[in-house]
């Protein structure tokens, strides 16, 4: 997941990325529902169910945005949740 800010697009760090901050990240983009996926290149935690064998559209950001994000699940936008950095 990306966010623009500052005039850049920056990544969220899946490090404690859990299913409340997807489902308010899915908010923030109009959708409902959301579940925390992601692949530390161990151990992915989606099946194939899950769209995620696509080729990305773009090269991902460099630019770490958000790491450790810890939403409550009642906000809006992504950008409301608490974040370390």
């Amino acid at each position: 997941a990306e966010v623009w800010h500052g005039g850049q697009w920056g990544s969220i760090c899946y490090e404690g990325w859990k299913t409340k901050d997807a489902k308010v990240f899915c908010k923030t983009m109009g959708l409902r529902g959301g579940t925390a996926r992601y692949n530390d290149g161990l151990t992915p935690t989606w099946d194939d169910t899950a769209v995620t064998h696509s080729p990305p559209l773009k090269p991902p950001a460099e630019t770490i945005w958000m790491d450790k994000v810890s939403c409550s699940g009642s906000e809006e936008n992504i950008m409301d949740c608490a974040f370390g950095g």
